[in-house]
């Protein structure tokens, strides 16, 4: 298979880097490394690999990942059959192109339906709703745990699938993925540019899987060079992640609205409760949420438009 990477990158030139270094060292190279840049100049770095690895390079002024793989997307070479997307942030072992190109053509054979989306296996960055058995229990009571790894529950939250040990069908990706090319037009056809883009994985995946299978390969690992903050560390993560998922719920009927309002209180029992702090962070974490879960109260029941409060919160740029 003819594999291209897409990279989105900001203000991380020492990691892009470390990335580009890994990927010089793949045993099947890749045929294109699309990077898609906004922030920092990054011309020095890409200098360095240019003689070794077949770089396109775009860059945009404005702020959002989402706006970056739109530009990358467009970017691939038509020769690409299949698109592995990279944060910055991550190392590729030697093999990891070589096994996903044995996986697909096993896909294949073997299955009847050949898979449009794999999931690769990283650290899981958050375990917090698996810290111990209360928590469990909470989180199942609020619609944010199943034994169903890769399923979205009725609420609308994704089960992580990095736990399972073997090879699963999905309803849902990461943004750690490869992609048949054929399905990377349908990328952003219902996005809003925000500054944080948390959420756009899951629905660009989900409706993704209503057209072919995803499936994820445990087998296949790749590592990060750091742990990045979750959206139940991060404050204003934690905002967009809330709207965006509201814009999820809406627009699939097949969820409910009150599961999807009750996983949410949820969430902000775990976003106030989600590091040891002082009573004015908890105050302020609550106060955060009192503002959140009123606005979804309101959307559910009046606005019934998610874009307006994506608008209001994620400063969208025009």
């Amino acid at each position: 298979m003819k594999i291209a990477i897409l990279i989105c990158t900001r203000n991380r030139p020492s990691e892009l880097n470390s990335l580009l270094s890994s990927i010089v060292r793949l045993e099947k190279p890749p045929i294109q490394v699309v990077i898609a840049s906004s922030g920092a100049d990054i011309t020095e770095v890409l200098s360095k690999f240019r003689d070794d690895l077949p770089i396109s390079h775009v860059h945009t002024a404005l702020y959002g990942q989402i706006r970056q793989k739109i530009l990358g997307i467009e970017a691939i070479d038509v020769l690409a059959e299949w698109t592995l997307f990279l944060d910055d942030d991550v190392l590729l072992p030697s093999d990891t192109l070589g096994k996903l190109d044995e996986l697909i053509e096993l896909e294949a054979k073997n299955s009847p339906e050949v898979p449009i989306g794999i999931g690769l296996s990283t650290p899981a960055t958050s375990h917090l709703y698996h810290r111990n058995r209360i928590r469990r229990l909470i989180a199942r009571i609020f619609y944010l745990e199943s034994e169903k790894p890769g399923d979205i529950l009725l609420s609308g939250h994704p089960v992580s699938y990095l736990e399972s040990k073997q090879i699963i069908n999905t309803k849902w990706l990461n943004g750690i993925s490869a992609w048949n090319s054929a399905t990377l037009s349908f990328y952003g056809s219902d996005f809003l540019e925000s500054r944080y883009s948390a959420f756009e994985d899951v629905i660009f995946s989900y409706n993704q899987s209503k057209k072919g299978s995803l499936i994820f390969a445990p087998d296949i690992k790749i590592d990060f060079q750091q742990m990045t903050a979750t959206d139940l560390s991060n404050p204003a993560i934690f905002e967009a992640a809330s709207y965006w998922r509201l814009k999820f719920v809406l627009a699939n009927r097949e969820f409910s609205k009150f599961k999807f309002l009750w996983s949410q209180i949820g969430r902000c029992v775990f976003f106030i409760y989600s590091s040891r702090c002082s009573p004015i962070i908890l105050i302020k974490r609550a106060l955060k949420s009192a503002e959140i879960l009123v606005e979804l109260i309101f959307q559910l029941l009046v606005k019934k438009n998610a874009n307006w409060s994506l608008d209001r919160h994620c400063k969208l740029m025009k």
